[in-house]
Formats: C-alpha cells, structure tokens, sequence
C-alpha cells in the first residue's frame, strides 16, 4: 500500500495505498476531525460549530493502480500480458527518490524479488504483479481529483510540491511506489507545471516493520490464524458451493485438500478482464 501525507495533506502506498495521514485536531464533529476556531459565546451550536472550523491536515489512502495478475488459474488458457502495457507514461514522470522511513537507502524487496523470479514470467513476456499503462492513468486521474479538492477549492496545498506539505509513505513494492509516483504528478500537475525543488521522497520500510499491510511474512501468529481463516471461509455452505462450480467450469480436481482459492481466482479474471482496455 502506499501513503501520501500532507502535513497539510499525505499519501501512502499500502497495497499500494495512497494515502494523507497526520491530523492535529482540538474537536471532532461528524468523524470530520478539524481545528477548532474562536467561537463566539452562546453559537456553539453543532451547525455553526461546523462552520468555524478550519482544515489543517488530510489522510488519504488507497491501493496500487490496475497490475498484471499475480495469481493464475492454471486449469485454462492463460491470458497474455505484453510489453506494449507496460512502461512509464510521460505525462506521470516526476522527479522523486525512494528512502527508508529512516532516512536510509531504500531497503532491498523480498516481495519486489519473488515477483520477478524467472518462473512467474506470464503468457507474453511480462512479470507478475507490475503496475501497467492503465493502472498508472488510473492513479494519476486520482491524484487530479486531490488536486481539485486540497489545491484549487480548499487552498490545502500549494500548486508546486513542497517537501514540508506532502510525506508520501508507500510499502517496499514497485506497484505500489509507482502508484504513489503517479498520484503526485497528478496532484501536483508536474506535466504543465516544472518540478523547481528538487525531488520528492516517497519512504518505505524494510519487510520485518512493514505495517501498511497485514505482514504474514514476519508475523507467526498472523500467518496461522490467517491460514486457519481462509480454510474455514472456504467452507462455509455457501462459499463452498461457488467455488465447487468455479472448480467444475475450469476444469480443476481437487487432490489432496487443495482446492481452488477464489481470492486467487478474482486476481486472474480482474486483470484479465483490464487487460482488454489497455489503448496506451
């Protein structure tokens, strides 16, 4: 996932995750977390309450842009994913570098590298779980909906990035730190508008610490009662069924307790079924 965070607003990239974090708040109405004003004596109704508070800091976060599938279902034709969807559209460059949460050289990606072993190559040429041409447009439109909401109505932002307004904090996989890449450029309309100081750092954190998303890898427990989950909800009455008829239309047998996981299933239809929009 991945975040961004504007001191004054934030992005952060989870699965990716963009997101906004840091919230300094003296009252709280409606969930809506603001600074609070000097209300005349004898006004503090809800309403006008409302009305003289001021916005100090956004959150905002969200997932990576559209990818190759990560997961396939071996029992059908694969689908083919080709270079031509890949690579960095122009309009989405920014200039930025990846640190540390620390400060640190960006720290090396377990995860990153398990994508880009040799044998999870996919029908056409391309590596699994890569943020493609579309996924790229899709996070730099949103980062052009941020840019309507904190930059032009609420004058949150300033026009030009500046380091002091904006903490982006993406996990440690490219998907997510290119999502994150893209959101800024849209945000802060570095095609139109040139990027003077200097570039941006979007942070990420090594494997052991990550927390922007839920870390079986390091976490023992995590990983034994996410296991034990994901057996239980795969059979329950109803899931069961759904997945016996996936199981029946694709050809796939059961053998030894393993069955088809359906999360692995959405995976593979989603990014095929994006696949056939990519017009880059």
């Amino acid at each position: 996932m991945a975040s961004i965070k504007f001191a004054k607003l934030v992005s952060a990239g989870l699965g990716t995750s963009l997101g906004i974090y840091a919230i300094r708040h003296k009252q709280t109405h409606r969930n809506i977390v603001l600074a609070e004003r000097n209300i005349p004596e004898g006004l503090e109704t809800e309403s006008n309450a409302l009305n003289n508070l001021q916005l100090l800091n956004v959150q905002v976060f969200g997932r990576h842009g559209a990818r190759t599938p990560i997961h396939i279902i071996e029992t059908i034709e694969h689908g083919t994913y080709l270079p031509a969807f890949m690579g960095d559209l122009p309009y989405t460059q920014i200039d930025y570098e990846v640190k540390d949460v620390s400060g640190d050289v960006q720290p090396i990606s377990l995860m990153e590298n398990s994508y880009r072993d040799n044998n999870r190559i996919l029908k056409g040429g391309v590596y699994v779980g890569q943020l493609t041409k579309i996924g790229q447009d899709q996070m730099y439109m949103l980062g052009k909906t941020l840019r309507k909401k904190y930059v032009d109505e609420l004058k949150l932002l300033s026009p030009e990035i500046k380091d002091n307004e904006v903490y982006i904090r993406s996990s440690n996989v490219e998907r997510n730190i290119v999502s994150a890449r893209c959101a800024m450029a849209g945000l802060f309309n570095t095609a139109y508008t040139p990027q003077t100081n200097g570039p941006i750092t979007i942070y990420v954190s090594d494997a052991t610490n990550e927390i922007l998303y839920p870390n079986t890898y390091h976490c023992p427990t995590m990983r034994t009662l996410f296991g034990k989950w994901i057996k239980q909800a795969w059979n329950l009455p109803s899931t069961k069924r759904i997945r016996q008829q996936v199981q029946e239309r694709s050809d796939y047998v059961e053998k030894d307790g393993k069955f088809l996981n359906l999360i692995d299933v959405r995976d593979d239809l989603i990014a095929r079924k994006v696949r056939l929009f990519h017009f880059f």
